[in-house]
This record gives structure tokens, C-alpha cells and sequence, in this order.
């Protein structure tokens, strides 16, 4: 899959007004890794549902929001103690996929070719262009994703 084809995939979901709808990834109706598992679909691939998972084994390395390149993805998280963290008992001390990060990577979004963010962001306001700003904690290369020679 290519930068081009999953940055027209969310354009597809931002200009059809698709909904936001909890752990669902078909069409008309994603949440915001749900965007991710059905775009991916669409090229014969497979991504975990989930932006914690997806955070860490599919980033190559999070980056910081200004050095953002189109198609990468872009995270929100909370940290311990912040009000709203959440982290699944899997990435926390003795779960299964616990790697040292305590972080609650609870939302995802890709960046479009303007720096905006492309994200199923809530039931009220379905999938969006949001700022890429301080609400972002940063940016990562899709590892399924061939930039060309953007990296």
C-alpha cells in the first residue's frame, strides 16, 4: 500500500461525512483505528484495531508533530494520573503487550497532504480534518505504508 492510496482512502472518508462508530471499521462507519483496519483491508493488508497497538507495532518511531510527512499517522495520549487515562491492562506492567510505555495512546488520525489530521473523532462529530496541533503528542511512519522516498 502506498502513501498516495491511504491518504485517498481518508480523504474518502472525510469528503462521503462518515460516521463514528465504537470499535466498528466498515463502510460508512469507523472509529479511529477502525479507519485504519478498513483502509488496509482495501489492499489486501491487516492492522491490530486499536491505537495503542497499532502505536507499537506499526510505528517505526514516533516523531514529533512538526517533523510530520503525509501519511504518517498522528497520536493523542494521556499520561498517568492525567484525567481520562485508560490504559488497557495488556500494556501495563505484567500484560502481554507491556513494553516499558505507560502512555494511553487513545486516539489516531493520518495527516493529509496540508499537515491536517484525518480522524474519526467522536459520535457527534464523525470523521474530520483536525489541526495538527499541541493536542497531538506526535507523528510515526506506517510500517505497511511505502512512503517512496520521503523517509
Amino acid at each position: 500500500m502506498t502513501q498516495r492510496e491511504i491518504i485517498a482512502d481518508f480523504q474518502r472518508m472525510l469528503s462521503e461525512k462518515w460516521e463514528y462508530v465504537l470499535s466498528s471499521s466498515s463502510p460508512g462507519a469507523v472509529d479511529c483505528s477502525g479507519a485504519f483496519v478498513w483502509s488496509y483491508g482495501q489492499h489486501g493488508k491487516s492492522i491490530f484495531h486499536g491505537s495503542n497497538r497499532i502505536l507499537r507495532t506499526e510505528i517505526v518511531a514516533l516523531l514529533p508533530i512538526d517533523r510530520w510527512k503525509p501519511g504518517m499517522a498522528a497520536f493523542k495520549r494521556r499520561t498517568p494520573g492525567q484525567q481520562g487515562y485508560a490504559l488497557p491492562e495488556s500494556y501495563q506492567p505484567g500484560g502481554k503487550h507491556y513494553n516499558g510505555d505507560l502512555n494511553d495512546y487513545y486516539h489516531i488520525g493520518l495527516v493529509d497532504d496540508g499537515g491536517g489530521v484525518l480522524n474519526a473523532q467522536s459520535s457527534k462529530t464523525g470523521f474530520v480534518r483536525s489541526k495538527l496541533d499541541g493536542s497531538w503528542c506526535g507523528v510515526g511512519y506506517l510500517k505497511q505504508v511505502d512512503y517512496g522516498e520521503v523517509q
